[in-house]
């Protein structure tokens, strides 16, 4: 499994994802992860005046494009004018679990880590500028999942950036957009919390090998990879569904026929039991008007639809 720093969130609640002996699911990323995608490699350009790959934004249409363009625009502006220092755009890095030390990767490749040894967990700060007096990581968001979510992605970059730039004070950044308008949320790191955190990391990343599914509304909240077949959710399942677990137990890849046949008929009893859910969802939105999910939207009836809305004034 693919592990970084986006992921030290889920790492931290459940490690059964990170395991090296379980085979994930294709990763199939979203149009607001392309969105995502293409704000930050606008935003990049501003500062270093090297034009993105043409494939970071492709995908979207004219109208999407212009969007983000004027959203990369002003994470530029909101750190030139707020943030000092000596910046570093894009900065690779890993933390070794076993020496406590960072390191700066040096591959060029954005998001490369193939240079990290097993005992290494790698990531990207979006931009980190150093200060005789502290170390600023900043990360830039888009969509409407609540700052908080970021807050241990941030902490473990800022731990890095701490090591690899000897400083014992963290200012971390959680810088949103939407729309052309900056949101950020900020915090510091002291040396007692640098401490704190690094101690929990450490644990959660000895804890990976052997670890066993932790269920929890991270499974959604925090975007599992391995949610749709990981055994915790494979149990909800056999449980909604009447089944034993092993009439439905599979992994990301269909071994032969028969498996095929098994997953097919479990398509079919999904099939129906997403459209009890569904109803009953949906008569509870008819009865209290929403409800609040774990990504932040609020999944209610709007212009005669059911679907995942931002909260209002949001």
């Amino acid at each position: 499994m693919d592990a970084s720093a986006s992921r030290v969130n889920l790492l931290l609640k459940c490690g059964y994802w990170a395991r090296k002996d379980i085979l994930a699911p294709p990763n199939d990323s979203g149009p607001g992860a392309t969105y995502g995608v293409a704000v930050h490699a606008l935003t990049e350009q501003h500062g270093t005046e090297v034009s993105p790959n043409p494939e970071t934004y492709m995908q979207l249409d004219d109208l999407e494009l212009a969007r983000a363009k004027v959203d990369a625009w002003s994470l530029f502006q909101w750190h030139s004018t707020h943030v000092g220092g000596d910046k570093h755009h894009e900065q690779k890095v890993a933390f070794n679990v076993n020496t406590r030390t960072a390191r700066i990767l040096t591959k060029p490749e954005p998001r490369d880590y193939s240079e990290c040894s097993p005992d290494e967990f790698p990531g990207t700060a979006d931009l980190v500028a150093v200060k005789p007096e502290a170390v600023c990581v900043l990360d830039y968001k888009t969509g409407h999942t609540p700052w908080e979510i970021y807050k241990p992605q941030l902490e473990f970059l800022g731990l890095c950036a701490a090591k690899i730039y000897n400083r014992s004070r963290v200012v971390c950044v959680v810088l949103k957009v939407s729309d052309g308008e900056c949101y950020p949320h900020h915090w510091t790191m002291e040396e007692e919390r640098l401490v704190e955190f690094e101690d929990q990391f450490v644990t959660a990343f000895n804890r990976v090998p052997g670890c066993e599914p932790t269920p929890g509304a991270h499974c959604t909240g925090l975007y599992c990879p391995m949610a749709g077949t990981c055994p915790a959710t494979l149990g909800k399942l056999s449980d909604e569904l009447g089944v034993p677990l092993d009439s439905i137990k599979t992994d990301a890849s269909i071994e032969n026929e028969e498996h095929a046949k098994r997953i097919y008929e479990l398509k079919l009893l999904m099939g129906k039991s997403k459209k009890v859910l569904e109803d009953s969802l949906k008569r509870y939105v008819d009865n209290n008007g929403g409800i609040t999910l774990p990504n932040g939207k609020v999944y209610t009836k709007q212009n005669g639809s059911y679907k995942e809305c931002r909260p209002v004034g949001s």
